[in-house]
């Protein structure tokens, strides 16, 4: 069957969404499937540009770059990228094809009249990869006013969005009563789609910390995107609790709105356990996990929605524990406790941030833990078991 993978991310572009959206891909491609993946392209010349990887067709429409601009920028283009993707797509040989599914990743949540568009066309089911719940943990971060004008623009997109798909997949249990407590969706179908990953060969690696002056020392390792979501004040405590031990070091390898500020502020403060690394190309980072011990993941206590994030699930597919300061009420909390893969705790600027960590690389003399945490990865988080359960999910909805 022909999938139309809808994705504002996808590789070259070098985030946790990009690697996630070429695994399911490719793991379509093993249950027999054709998937034509959909993605938004600033660094391309012509309108579509079409490539065949791995037995995945992609369809590279130019649009402008949202990533990393303001809010208005990018609202403004990421409003109009599904009317530019479906005008070039209509222009593209590809429109002759018959699409059997539409498979859609969010963020982001404009994407619903192209979904309409193609479901129209082609008669098919449509199923929503929902991993952010927006503007729902905007509200909560004080980012947006609710009831505002902006926040009220949003959860009207939000609900077309919701709309338009048959099935919407949520990374956690904890997500359900949000949709459980709108009328609008009562009868919907939704269910629990854990996240995936799939680890990459490992390659040569422009990191090496061996060379560094964290050279030898125990490795705290944060990677993927740093936002306000993420909480990055907590992590600078991290680090600077840890300022005067020799031992521990922090490498920070990414992208994000609060990357820089994070990078400045260290600086600043002149800590000299913590490496700072522009994100690198997904093949990469396995090899930069290997020279690391425990897996950093930070959300922001204000979080009302739940979420298992993906860097979580390439942490334990590599094996790293984690220390884990999350939201309360967070599935994490239960996850790593069930599990014994590290240590959660809540989120909060005043807790001993020390202490935690200091817990953490206790848990590092357990010689069974890496093994507990690449088994949970293969158990729970694959994307093959996730491609599965999409299909499984459209084929009853079609009939």
């Amino acid at each position: 069957m022909n999938i139309a993978v809808l994705s504002i991310a996808y590789p070259p572009v070098n985030s946790s969404a990009a690697v996630q959206m070429k695994a399911i891909a490719q793991a379509f491609v093993r249950e027999g499937h054709q998937p034509y993946v959909f993605f938004p392209d600033s660094s391309i010349l012509e309108d579509c540009k079409t490539e065949t990887e791995d037995g995945v067709v992609v369809l590279r429409f130019k649009c402008p770059e949202s990533r990393d601009k303001n809010y208005v920028f990018r609202t403004i283009n990421e409003f109009l990228m599904p009317y530019r993707l479906w005008r070039k797509f209509l222009k593209n040989e590809t429109r002759n094809l018959n699409i059997d599914f539409v498979v859609c990743y969010s963020p982001s949540i404009f994407f619903g009249p192209l979904i309409s568009r193609l479901k129209a066309k082609y008669d098919c089911a449509a199923y929503l990869i929902l991993r952010d719940i927006f503007p729902a943990w905007a509200v909560d971060l004080g980012l947006i006013k609710s009831g505002s004008i902006i926040h009220r623009i949003f959860y009207y997109v939000e609900t077309k969005l919701y709309g338009t798909c048959d099935v919407i997949g949520v990374q956690s249990g904890g997500n359900l009563p949000y949709f459980e407590s709108r009328e609008e969706f009562q009868g919907k179908k939704i269910e629990i789609l854990n996240n995936w990953y799939t680890p990459l060969p490992i390659t040569a690696c422009s990191i090496a910390i061996k060379n560094t002056k964290l050279a030898g020392r125990t490795i705290f390792i944060y990677a993927g995107n740093l936002g306000v979501a993420q909480s990055p004040d907590i992590l600078l405590n991290l680090v600077s609790s840890f300022k005067d031990d020799n031992t521990v070091g922090f490498v920070f390898v990414g992208r994000g709105s609060e990357y820089p500020k994070l990078k400045a502020q260290a600086e600043e403060q002149k800590l000299e356990n913590v490496l700072f690394y522009p994100e690198v190309p997904p093949e990469e980072i396995e090899a930069v996990y290997e020279q690391c011990d425990i897996g950093l993941v930070c959300l922001d206590a204000r979080h009302k929605t739940q979420n298992i994030p993906g860097k979580f699930v390439s942490y334990m597919h590599s094996g790293l524990p984690v220390l884990a300061i999350a939201n309360p009420g967070n599935d994490l909390f239960e996850l790593i406790a069930e599990c014994n893969v590290g240590i959660a705790v809540e989120a909060s600027l005043n807790m001993d941030l020390r202490f935690e960590g200091e817990k953490a690389l206790k848990l590092l003399s357990d010689k069974s833990l890496s093994s507990r945490c690449k088994k949970l990865a293969d158990d729970r988080f694959s994307s093959q078991s996730a491609a599965q359960q999409i299909l499984a999910s459209l084929k009853h909805i079609s009939g």
